[in-house]
């Protein structure tokens, strides 16, 4: 069996992927998104370092496509009881906020295995 290769994007919790898809949509560059509190933080408790090379592929990734679709919609149609929930969801541990997001990635990939019948 062939090992995956994995770059150190994918070594983060998943609401750090999050916002580094933001980050990218946001036509952030590499040494803002290197300077991102969230992001800078959880590279220095992982002991973990951020290379163009990481961006790359994680730009080129299938989950960094279904967390932009997401991050998209989400951007484009925020009612007032969705930005209630958001500002929830920030208030959260890292831990909830990643089983959250974990959570939306899989019902994602759910409904796109349903769509492809």
């Amino acid at each position: 069996m062939e090992r995956r290769r994995r770059n150190n994007i994918s070594r983060l919790p998943a609401s750090v992927r999050e916002r580094f898809c933001e980050l990218i949509i946001d036509g952030v560059g590499y040494d803002g998104i290197k300077e991102d509190p969230a992001i800078k933080k959880e590279c220095i408790t992982r002991k973990i370092r951020i290379h163009n090379s990481s961006i790359l592929a994680f730009k080129n990734s299938e989950e960094y496509e279904e967390i932009k679709r997401y991050v998209l919609s989400r951007k484009r149609s925020l009612t007032m009881n969705e930005v209630l929930l958001l500002d929830n969801y920030r208030k959260l541990n890292p831990n909830e906020q990643n089983a959250i997001v974990e959570d939306v990635i899989a019902r994602a990939r759910v409904k796109k295995a349903v769509k492809a019948g």
